[in-house]
């Protein structure tokens, strides 16, 4: 049951919070960087780091289980309310702190770089999602802004910041997108694949996104 409250809480916080720190962004963007503003960046860094860690050693924990102890229970489960895989927690809290700092590089903004890697990662959660599970509501349902999926926002709202970055195509971008789209072909035609590999899925999208900063001169 508090599984089941906490999972729809979730999505449908997923589907705004970005949208806010997209808002309060655009509000607070050319001016300096208040001392409020980045406390609350490193703390919720802080937290997607222990939860990241978190997610390590449960990942750890149930690989030493699947190869040794098959049909045991990863007791780390029980610390977490939501049911979300350690490869899910792990992948992207990996990816959004790696996101966040490589963009920390070239905007030398914490609250740029901060929406830019919040944008990137609840965006790339629907996309990665898409070659394997494409229902209508992935695109239009009733909990989301406008009707509208808040993650394709996502999505749309990254392209548009990443475009005012001046973005400009280079080989690697071009490689890394090819290599998201053979990936998705084969999870579209071949569950089995998708099915076996859970940890190996969501990577040909964080590679193409992150490879997007390259393109973005300093």
């Amino acid at each position: 049951m508090l599984n089941t409250i906490l999972t729809q809480e979730y999505f449908y916080m997923r589907q705004r919070i970005p949208i806010f720190i997209y808002l309060f962004y655009i509000h607070f963007k050319n001016k300096k960087d208040l001392g409020i503003n980045n406390k609350i960046i490193r703390g919720i860094l802080t937290l997607i780091g222990i939860v990241t860690a978190y997610a390590f050693i449960g990942f750890i924990i149930d690989t030493y289980l699947i190869a040794f102890s098959p049909g045991s229970k990863n007791p780390f489960y029980r610390f977490f309310p939501l049911n979300w895989s350690y490869y899910g927690m792990l992948t992207w809290g990996l990816f959004f702190i790696t996101f966040y700092y490589l963009s920390l590089k070239i905007t030398k903004a914490k609250l740029t770089s901060f929406t830019l890697a919040t944008l990137a990662t609840v965006g790339g959660g629907w996309l990665y999602e898409i070659p394997f599970f494409h229902p209508t509501q992935m695109f239009i349902h009733n909990y989301a802004l406008y009707y509208i999926d808040g993650q394709l926002i996502c999505l749309l709202l990254l392209a548009y910041e990443l475009k005012n970055l001046n973005l400009k195509p280079t080989k690697l971008i071009y490689t890394t997108l090819g290599l998201f789209l053979v990936f998705s072909a084969i999870l579209c035609f071949d569950k089995f694949f998708f099915i076996e590999t859970p940890w190996l899925y969501r990577i040909p999208t964080t590679i193409f996104l992150l490879s997007l900063l390259g393109g973005i001169p300093n």
